[in-house]
């Protein structure tokens, strides 16, 4: 019998979230690192029963004070894209990735459940 394990992934594309708050003239930086994280493990516990097992920040550049953050986590791994181009990818591949995870979990656990 296989084991399922709720467990959460936070994919983070920093370039376009950065974009993003910069265009709303807010304020960011390393603190938004620790700030995700707490939201996503708090979001996967109280809404999915899940943990957050890893988290993943993706982007062509990181400031020293954001990559130190980073790096400061127990869970969070950094990414750096070498273009636009592959930046772009990211972002078109990162739900497909979730829905293929999602559907093979549910296989599992009908599987599991038989």
């Amino acid at each position: 019998m296989m084991t399922i394990r709720d467990e959460a992934v936070l994919l983070v594309d920093w370039l376009n979230l950065s974009i993003n708050l910069k265009s709303q003239r807010l304020a960011f930086g390393a603190d938004l690192v620790a700030d995700l994280m707490q939201l996503a493990k708090d979001q996967s516990a109280s809404h999915y029963n899940a943990r957050l097992a890893r988290a993943h920040f993706v982007s062509e550049n990181f400031s020293p004070q954001v990559e130190a953050a980073i790096r400061n986590t127990l869970l969070a791994e950094q990414h750096k894209t070498r273009t636009a181009k592959e930046q772009a990818d990211l972002v078109l591949v990162s739900p497909n990735m979730i829905k293929f995870t999602h559907r093979t979990r549910v296989c599992a656990a009908q599987e599991a459940g038989r």
